[in-house]
């Protein structure tokens, strides 16, 4: 029986799940723009055909994105200080145009004590995703501007992609189909 759906949430788990999986789901939620986490081209690759082996046919996987407008928006030397009584957090953004990266980083306060986070996403443009996702046994199905159905575009603050796995195809090589009473194989 298929599970129906598997979120997610800690992407650096994500691969490791997914290699480690032998469970077929109807839909693969990534959200929160886990996936921009993948700064490198390769392992967003790899990660797709991971997604697409844990897929059955006809399923879908459903992710999202941030975009540049959003980066420069939002997170061009950009900080915020914000203090719920002994937690105080503190978030430092940087975005670099030009490789696309984008950085967060988290200073949090609690009781004393000081920990410290270091965030690197990269921000890929919308064409880059479908150059991407190509070939790996998905079909698009749209992309979306934030939550709603509205098309997304680079103009978008999130891109939210949903992709249907391809049905499997048969090669009759595979299957040894006849062709007139005869294996294909033993055709001249």
């Amino acid at each position: 029986m298929n599970n129906p759906v598997v979120f997610l949430d800690e992407f650096l788990l994500f691969n490791e799940r997914l290699q480690n999986s032998s469970v077929i789901h109807d839909a693969v939620l990534c959200i929160y723009d886990s996936i921009n986490y993948l700064t490198d081209t390769r392992d967003f690759i790899r990660t797709v055909g991971e997604v697409s082996k844990v897929t059955r046919s006809g399923g879908l996987f459903i992710f999202d994105v941030c975009t540049v407008k959003n980066s420069e928006m939002f997170f061009s030397q950009n900080s915020m200080v914000e203090n719920l009584g002994d937690i105080r957090y503190e978030r430092i953004c940087k975005f670099d145009s030009v490789r696309r990266i984008q950085e967060n980083h988290f200073i949090i306060r609690k009781f004393g004590k000081r920990y410290v986070e270091n965030h690197y996403q990269k921000i890929y443009r919308l064409d880059e995703i479908r150059a991407m996702i190509a070939d790996n046994n998905f079909d698009e199905i749209g992309i979306y501007d934030d939550l709603s159905f509205l098309p997304g575009t680079e103009n978008s603050e999130r891109v939210h992609f949903v992709l249907k796995k391809r049905d499997k195809v048969i090669r009759m090589k595979d299957k040894g189909i006849r062709h007139k009473g005869k294996r294909k194989s033993d055709r001249s």
